[in-house]
C-alpha cells in the first residue's frame, strides 16, 4: 500500500469508517492531521490492526493520550531532550517506541509518524518517504529542517531511553533484552557531542540526581526564593531513600 494525504483525500476511499470509542496505543503507524480539509474528524489515522480511519480528535490530541500507555506522556523524551539541550520537535519516546512530529510548534496539529514501524526512509524535496516492515509506502510532508538531524535526535532519544531504565535494572541484578531495530542503530557509532553525553547516563546516581532536579525544575515553583525551596525538596526526597 502506498498512502499520503493527498492520495487519501482526493480517493475513493472516502468516506472514510471510523473506529468507535477507539484507545490510543502505540500500533499507530500514521497520523495525518486533516483538521483543515474538508473531511469528516479533525485527523486520518493508519494503525497496524484497523487500517485507515478518521478520528474526531486532532493529531495533538491523540498523541497527548499516549500518557494511557506508558503512565508518563512525554516526560521522559522532554527530560532526555532537556539533558541533551534539544529545544524543538518534542517526539514521543517510550523506550523502542518512538513517534516523530513531521512539522511545527508543539501546540499547533501536524502529521505524526511512528519511528518503530518504519525499516527505510527515503528524502525527496519537501517530503519524505517512509517504509515500514510491512513494505507499506508513507509520503509525509517536511517543509523545512534537516530530516537527518531530526532522525538522529530521535534515535539518540530512542537509546538513552533504553539506558535510563537499563541502567536501574543492572543495579537490581536484571537484564534488558530488546529487539535491534536498524534504523535506531543508524547512529549507535556516533561521535557528537551528544552521544558522549549518552555513555554518561551508565551512571545511575547520577540519574537520579538528573530526574529529581528535572522535576523540581518543572514544578512552576517561582523564581522568589526558588533555590531555597528546591533545596528543602530535595532535602525531603533525599529522606525518603533512607530507612529512618
Amino acid at each position: 500500500m502506498e498512502i499520503s494525504k493527498i492520495v487519501l483525500l482526493e480517493s475513493n476511499l472516502q468516506p472514510f469508517h471510523s473506529v468507535e470509542k477507539f484507545a490510543v496505543d502505540n500500533q499507530i503507524i500514521a497520523l495525518f492531521d486533516v483538521s483543515k480539509n474538508n473531511v469528516e474528524g479533525n485527523s486520518i489515522v493508519f494503525h497496524e490492526k484497523y487500517g485507515i480511519f478518521t478520528d474526531a480528535r486532532s493529531t495533538k490530541q491523540i498523541m497527548n493520550e499516549l500518557y494511557e500507555v506508558n503512565g508518563w506522556g512525554f516526560a521522559m523524551a522532554k527530560f532526555l531532550m532537556n539533558y541533551f539541550g534539544i529545544t524543538h520537535h518534542t517526539p514521543f519516546i517510550n523506550n523502542c517506541f518512538a513517534y516523530m512530529p513531521m512539522t511545527g510548534a508543539s501546540r499547533r496539529n501536524t502529521d505524526w509518524i511512528a519511528i518503530h514501524f518504519i525499516e527505510l526512509y527515503q528524502i525527496e524535496t519537501k517530503r519524505i518517504l517512509f517504509i515500514t516492515k510491512q513494505g507499506n509506502k508513507i509520503w509525509l510532508e517536511f517543509p523545512r529542517g534537516d530530516f537527518e538531524k531530526r532522525i538522529h535526535d530521535v534515535c539518540l532519544l530512542i537509546q538513552a531511553s533504553i539506558k535510563v531504565f537499563e541502567v536501574f535494572l543492572k543495579q537490581g541484578g536484571c537484564q534488558l533484552h530488546y529487539p535491534p531495530e536498524q534504523l535506531f542503530l543508524i547512529y549507535s557509532k556516533c561521535r557528537c557531542k551528544a552521544y558522549n553525553k549518552l555513555r554518561l547516563l551508565e551512571d545511575l546516581e547520577m540519574v537520579c540526581r538528573l530526574i529529581i532536579k528535572f522535576l523540581l525544575d518543572n514544578q512552576g515553583i517561582e523564581s522568589l526564593g526558588k533555590e531555597e525551596t528546591e533545596k528543602f525538596y530535595l532535602q525531603n526526597l533525599e529522606r525518603t531513600k533512607k530507612l529512618y
